[in-house]
């Protein structure tokens, strides 16, 4: 049979067509099983072993054949297939192909394959497209009117209907569209959008895609339409632009029939001689399109601007400026960003710059503005922008730029820079002043000028320029701010009007004028200022100027005329005189160029009289205690015309023959009359006194115008305890102090001074501050208070003696009433009647001889006398006590001590009342005593006080130190041991010791054993267990023991081995020994289900052992792999069957273990241990898996065990398996492993 075949693409009718075939193929087979006939005779037709099998159709029995599709071949690509000449036989595979024209039948095969033509069902689908395809593509040899004749009518009208509709639809395709821009601007159109067969009909039923590329979308906001083609063309009307560029489209339809078929040759794979092909056809899809695109340029808007003039408000400029935008019409409703930019351009008016950016606007910033605009309906918006700035004169100018709008259709923009219409000048006037003066001339007059000067204002601006001197009143500060004060204060005297001048600035705007007056100077310092005004000007000085009140610049100060005046100086004779002389004073005149004759010089001379100490330059009125005035004379006036006037011996007077009447202080003080404007009953202002000179009077005291007279006393002292009544330290010591012939009814100060006591009495010496002698306390000032006669008495406050010896005293005189004599005289240092003696107190310092020692040590005491007196002899008595902890010093000996031994020495001081370093007898150490402790005594003299130590200083105890050990007691051969030292006492730390292991030998001479190695050093960190590395014990059976060695470090922390050690253990102490034994196994190889199990062990030791030793037996699954891990005990996944009773071990000797019976087939082995009494640890342990002590389980075990096994393998020892046990413990890992899947 010929077959035409056409092929679905669609995958999931190629899913469904799997489903369906697998159907068909169900249905065929229960046939088959049934023995229907009509199977049988579709299957002639349609022989099961085709490439090609049905899909849908129906059988046409007259023939018979099949009017349908097939299902095609896989190198065919295509899912149904459509037989070609009727009648031949169905191919065997896809052979050859080649194309021929035929766009109907291909459109109604595309169209209508795998589905439902309008009222058909499938099967009525695909036999009227197999009818069509032997209708009008059959050959002549086919049997294509039989075909025709056999076909229902059914199918032949259904046929019929697909054909018209294939002759309107059929290809060949294009795609069409086309992209135009609408009259608003802001959208697109995308018109007559369609399929179109053959150039002209568009076709319905086409699923087509719509993409826009570029800045454009569709109404609802997506870039992609696809929608199912109709009878017409589609349009897109509202495509919205979203900004300038370029917008693309492209219209695409896929899955359309071709307007060739592909023909496949049949089994003979050739095509017929007269151009007839055989067997089956398919068809292919393909796809069109249509493409366009449409430029959308931008647009931009112009800006223009006009500034408002520069306002000052308040201590601002204000800028304002008009803004207009103007866009297209098209942008109505739009909102647009604006900023506004102010820039500083200086004093020049700024040049027009094209601007890129609003990023690089030239200028000095001066702040911006920004606002969001609305176009209005022609496209149009304005705006007023305002800026505040600080008052800076010059140009300003504004730069206007507007932000991208609408995705950028409206263009981003900036304005030029230095626009004049956008340039304004602000307008700084500022006015600057300078006072000036002149020198005074002979008429004592002064010209005070002003300079005045301004700019900033408008070229040839006409000023009212007003200045007004004002004279700062006398009796307030003048000011000091350097702004000055806003207003003058209301004492100010106003010199003369206001001075007023007309001015016009130049072409700069600048104008300089000047001003002066002229006044009189006077008797004071005076401060004159100038107060400068300018009358207001519309928009430069809109106010007015008046400047600040005592301005620096604006001031001057006109300094006083003092007249010159005569000075008086004046030397009291017999400064240095004694009761009954005659005093009196000399004057000396300086005229200082005034003119005496005019004004004649009048001078007075006082006398007075005073009892205490006078303060110089003070007034009399001032002085301490009552100055009594004695006497007053008028000296004769001075006219005289030569410069300098010497007035000698004036003024004399005699002073009183007795001492007590004529001490004290004479003082002589002058006072001259005022001449000219300053004569008595002058009513010339003070301030403008500039004629003759002012009066004076010097009533201060001055040295040189005093005559003192002096008081003098004497002082005596008695220190105590004195040398015959000798105290004690601790005990006060004073001094008493005896003053007479001071100032009747006044005091005295005296400073006294106790010094370091010395050994023996000193030899009396004068004292300078370079050669004193240290203090032994802070000096005492000690007031003493006069009676009527002068004389009194005091005692210090005592001072606390802290040693012993001499403590010299000395006395300075440092106050007394003025005009007292000796003040500042010391006593000599050392007098005896000035000596406080304290006895003596010896002083022992001590040091043991050892700070660590052992048990039977010989211990001295070093020791060192001080604090004796000079060549004095005395005893010592040393005591050794022992103490079993550490001693707390304290006064008195502890019960829980014991006195070891007490020893003397005789020793004589030295010339420094010290004993150099010496060494008391020694003493040895007791057993059992832990801390050794010395303690002194001195008995008590004439001259010393008794003294004894503490107990239980550091310095006097030494620590004793013993090491007890404890060796392991028995050991494996072929295993360790170990030795365990208890260190007791005080073991310093960072202590080292060291064990040495010995094999003993038989015989009792100690010095024939063999050292066999030393282990160590082991830190010592003070009292504590420590533990040694452990020593191989080797394989022979016998004895070893350990010897300990301590070695304590230096001061410096080193440990020397090359000294002696501090301890030494002794050799073969059964405490220090280890008994080392050997311990063997044997378990049997194999053993058989249902039997006892059994291990021996041998044990073999050097002498019996001790009771209560036994063996113990563990018996092991071996139920890990061959390969398990080690874990802590044993290997992972083995388990513990049993663990057997004790077995009491004595002796040397065999011992079997407890029976322990097998009851399955399973690989096991022992693990024997041998333990002492007592000991938590095995002594002797054997290891997992070993495999002298593996058995193997079996039903069926072997006569005879595998040759080659050792015969008794050492307990706990790393073995070297054979090869032949380590087959038979993978053998019986395996089998085990086996035996537990079969279990599970």
């Amino acid at each position: 049979m010929d077959q035409f075949c056409i092929v679905e693409l669609k995958s999931a009718w190629r899913r469904r067509m799997r489903l369906l075939a697998a159907i068909t193929a169900g249905v065929v087979a229960v046939a088959l099983m049934a023995g229907a006939a009509v199977v049988a005779t579709r299957a002639a037709a349609a022989p099961s072993k085709a490439p090609f099998s049905r899909q849908y159709g129906e059988a046409l029995p007259s023939i018979p054949s099949w009017l349908g599709s097939y299902r095609a071949a896989s190198a065919m690509g295509t899912t149904y297939a459509w037989c070609l000449q009727g009648g031949a036989a169905v191919p065997t595979s896809a052979g050859k192909t080649r194309s021929i024209r035929a766009a109907e039948l291909s459109y109604a095969i595309e169209r209508w394959s795998g589905s439902n033509f309008t009222g058909a069902t499938k099967d009525e689908t695909h036999a009227a497209i197999s009818y069509l395809a032997h209708t009008y593509h059959d050959v002549s040899a086919s049997k294509r009117k039989q075909y025709v004749s056999a076909t229902r009518a059914r199918i032949k009208k259904i046929a019929g209907s697909m054909w018209a509709d294939a002759r309107r639809y059929a290809g060949p395709y294009s795609a069409t569209g086309k992209l135009t821009r609408n009259a608003d601007a802001d959208h697109l159109t995308l018109a007559n959008v369609a399929i179109v067969a053959r150039g002209t009909v568009q076709v319905p039923g086409i699923a087509i895609t719509v993409t826009l590329t570029g800045p454009a979308t569709f109404a609802n906001g997506a870039k992609t339409i696809t929608f199912t083609s109709e009878s017409k063309a589609r349009s897109f009307p509202n495509i919205t632009i979203t900004g300038p560029g370029t917008v693309g489209f492209k219209v695409a339809a896929g899955g359309l029939a071709a307007t060739d078929i592909t023909v496949w040759s049949g089994h003979d794979n050739v095509f017929g001689a007269a151009g007839s092909v055989q067997d089956m056809a398919t068809i292919s899809r393909v796809a069109v399109t249509s493409t366009g695109k449409l430029s959308i340029p931008s647009d931009s808007a112009v800006i223009t601007t006009i500034a408002s003039d520069i306002k000052r408000v308040g201590n601002s400029l204000e800028h304002v400026d008009e803004v207009s935008l103007n866009a297209p019409k098209r942008f109505a409703g739009a909102k647009v960003k604006l900023t506004a930019w102010l820039r500083y351009a200086g004093g020049s008016e700024p040049a027009r710059r094209t601007v890129q950016s609003a990023a690089k606007i030239p200028g000095t910033p001066q702040g911006s503005v920004a606002t969001t605009v609305t176009l209005n309906k022609n496209g149009n918006a304005t705006w007023r922008p305002k800026v505040s700035t600080a008052i800076l004169g010059g140009y300003y100018t504004w730069v206007i730029s507007n932000e991208e709008a609408l995705g950028g259709l409206l263009q981003e923009s900036v304005t030029d820079y230095g626009i004049p219409a956008e340039t304004k000048q602000a307008f700084m006037p500022r006015v600057a002043t300078v006072a000036g003066q002149s020198t005074p001339d002979d008429a004592r007059n002064v010209t005070i000028s002003d300079d005045i000067s301004g700019s900033g204002f408008a070229a040839g601006t006409p000023l009212v320029v007003r200045a007004q001197l004002y004279r700062h009143p006398d009796a307030t500060e003048f000011p000091t701010d350097s702004a000055g004060i806003a207003s003058p204060p209301a004492q100010a005297v106003a010199v003369g009007s206001p001075l007023v001048t007309n001015v016009t600035t130049n072409a700069a705007g600048s104008f300089a004028t000047a001003v002066s007056v002229s006044v009189r100077q006077r008797a004071v310092d005076t401060p004159y200022t100038w107060v400068v005004s300018l009358d207001a000007v519309a928009n430069q000085l809109p106010e007015g100027y008046v400047s600040n009140y005592a301005i620096p610049a604006e001031s001057v100060v006109i300094p006083a005329f003092i007249p010159a005046q005569p000075s008086v100086s004046t030397v009291a004779s017999g400064q240095v005189a004694k009761a009954g002389a005659t005093i009196f004073d000399t004057f000396t005149v300086q005229r200082n160029g005034v003119d005496l004759q005019k004004y004649p010089l009048r001078v007075t001379s006082t006398l007075w009289h005073g009892i205490e100490e006078p303060v110089n330059n003070a007034s009399i009125a001032d002085q301490q205690g009552q100055v009594r005035r004695v006497s007053s004379k008028s000296i004769d006036p001075v006219s005289a015309t030569a410069d300098t006037v010497t007035l000698a011996n004036q003024h004399p007077y005699t002073l009183p023959d007795d001492s007590s009447s004529a001490g004290g202080w004479w003082i002589y003080t002058y006072c001259y009359e005022g001449a000219g404007d300053w004569a008595p009953g002058s009513d010339v202002p003070v301030n403008d006194r500039i004629n003759g000179y002012p009066g004076k009077c010097d009533d201060s005291v001055h040295a040189e115008e005093t005559v003192p007279i002096p008081w003098e006393l004497t002082i005596t002292t008695a220190a105590r305890p004195a040398q015959s009544e000798p105290g004690s330290i601790g005990d006060l010591i004073a001094d008493r102090i005896e003053v007479a012939g001071g100032k009747p009814n006044s005091e005295v100060t005296v400073l006294v001074r106790v010094y370091e006591p010395v050994l023996a009495p000193p030899v009396p010496t004068d004292l300078s501050d370079a050669t004193r002698p240290a203090l032994a306390a802070d000096p005492q000032a000690v007031t003493i208070s006069l009676d009527g006669s002068g004389a009194g008495s005091a005692v210090t406050q005592g001072v606390r003696a802290d040693r012993p010896g001499y403590y010299p005293w000395t006395e300075q005189l440092i106050d007394a009433a003025p005009g007292t004599a000796g003040i500042g005289v010391e006593s000599r240092w050392g007098v005896a009647a000035e000596l406080s003696f304290i006895k003596f107190e010896p002083q022992v310092t001590t040091q043991a001889s050892h700070a660590i020692a052992r048990e039977g040590a010989l211990l001295s005491d070093q020791f060192e006398v001080t604090g004796m007196p000079t060549n004095e002899t005395v005893t010592i008595r040393h005591t050794a006590w022992c103490t079993p902890s550490q001693p707390v010093e304290s006064a008195q000996v502890p019960q829980s001590a014991r006195e070891i031994a007490t020893v003397t020495s005789e020793v004589t001081s030295d010339s420094e009342g010290r004993v150099p370093p010496l060494y008391s007898p020694s003493v040895t150490v007791p057993a059992g005593c832990r801390y050794v402790v010395w303690t002194e005594t001195i008995a008590g003299g004439d001259r010393h006080q008794p003294w004894s130590s503490p107990f239980g200083r550091s310095s006097e105890t030494t620590g004793i130190v013993s090491v007890t050990t404890s060796a392991n007691p028995f050991a494996q051969v072929g295993t360790t041991t170990y030795d365990q030292a208890i260190v007791a006492g005080p073991a310093p730390a960072g202590s080292h010791l060291y064990f040495d292991y010995y094999a003993q030998v038989k015989g009792s001479d100690t010095a024939n054993d063999t050292l066999l190695t030393t282990v160590g050093p082991v830190v010592v960190d003070g009292p504590g267990i420590y533990t040694s590395p452990t020593v191989d014990v080797g394989d022979a059976i016998g004895r070893g023991y350990f010897r300990e060695r301590l070695y304590i470090p230096t001061p410096d922390g080193i440990i020397d081995t090359d000294d002696p050690p501090m301890i030494v253990g002794e050799p073969r102490v059964p405490g220090e020994t280890t008994t080392i034994i050997d311990v063997s196994s044997r378990a049997a190889d194999f053993a058989k289900v249902g039997k006892d199990l059994r291990d021996s062990v041998v044990v073999v030791a050097p002498t019996a052992l001790p009771q209560g030793t036994y063996l113990r037996w563990q018996l092991w699954e071996q139920a890990g792999g061959a390969d398990a891990a080690r874990v802590e005990e044993g290997f992972a996944g083995d388990r513990l069957l049993a663990t057997t009773a004790k077995v009491a071990v004595t002796r040397s000797g065999t011992f079997e273990s407890p029976r322990i019976k097998a009851r399955k087939e399973a690989t096991v082995y022992w693990v024997e241990q041998l333990y002492i009494e007592g000991r938590a640890a095995p002594i002797a342990s054997g290891d997992h898996r070993v495999a002298s002590e593996t058995t193997r389980v079996t039903q069926n075990p072997p006569a005879a065990s595998t040759p080659g096994r050792p015969a008794l393998p050492v307990t706990g020892m790393a073995q070297v398996a054979t090869v032949l046990g380590f087959a038979l413990i993978l053998l019986g890992a395996t089998f085990f492993l086996a035996t537990r899947r079969w279990r599970h």
